[in-house]
């Protein structure tokens, strides 16, 4: 993806964190791994892009994920769907304002140098 970008072209990605929470609803939903912050940050620096941010995404999200790994058949059911969308508005007001520290994904804006 950096290859493709023109000189000052900017990349954002939204991404799986933490791998401690990788487990079968990861691998149903085609994830080959999660993120540590760092480990994400040096990725895209080796591919030889600047990072101008990098933000936890999702803080809710991680709960239902916790849950879904004790579960024989990991599955996001409409039942924790609608509970998740009922509390998402308070959620989304608070990050918001405060970037949270954690989340279930990790957002990342860079930019490819201009020459």
């Amino acid at each position: 993806m950096a290859e493709a970008l023109a000189p000052g072209g900017a990349l954002g990605l939204l991404v799986p964190a933490h791998p401690r929470l990788y487990g079968a609803l990861d691998r149903r939903f085609g994830h080959e791994r999660r993120y540590t912050r760092e480990g994400l940050h040096g990725l895209v620096t080796a591919a030889g892009l600047q990072v101008e941010s990098l933000y936890s995404f999702n803080a809710l999200g991680v709960l239902g994920w916790v849950v879904n790994r004790r579960r024989r058949e990991p599955r996001i059911d409409p039942r924790s769907l609608r509970a998740y969308e009922l509390l998402l508005p308070p959620f989304r007001a608070l990050e918001r304002r405060r970037k949270p520290p954690f989340g279930l994904s990790f957002v990342v804006r860079a930019r490819r140098p201009q020459a």
